[in-house]
C-alpha cells in the first residue's frame, strides 16, 4: 500500500489556522486520512493510503474550502 500526498496552497493573505479548520472539517469522518502544515513550503500535505479515492478527497477539500482546481493537487510517494 502507497502513501499518497494531496499538496493544498492556501490563497495569497489567508489564514493558515482557518485554512486548518476547513481541511479538518472536510476530512472529518474519512478514516487513513491525516494532514500537516509545513511553513517551509507554505502549503498543507495531506497524506492518505492509495485505498482512497483521490476524486473523492479532493473533490471534498474544494467543495469544503471553495478552492479552485490547481490548489488542490496530487503527489505520489515511495512507501
Amino acid at each position: 500500500m502507497a502513501l499518497l500526498t494531496i499538496i493544498v496552497t492556501p490563497r495569497k493573505g489567508e489564514n493558515v489556522s482557518d485554512v486548518e479548520s476547513q481541511i479538518n472539517s472536510a476530512l472529518k469522518n474519512v478514516p487513513g486520512v491525516s494532514f500537516a502544515w509545513s511553513a517551509a513550503t507554505g502549503e498543507f500535505r495531506v497524506d492518505y493510503s492509495d485505498d482512497i479515492n483521490f476524486k473523492e478527497l479532493s473533490d471534498r477539500l474544494r467543495k469544503c474550502m471553495g478552492l479552485n482546481k490547481n490548489s488542490v493537487r496530487k503527489k505520489r510517494q515511495v512507501s
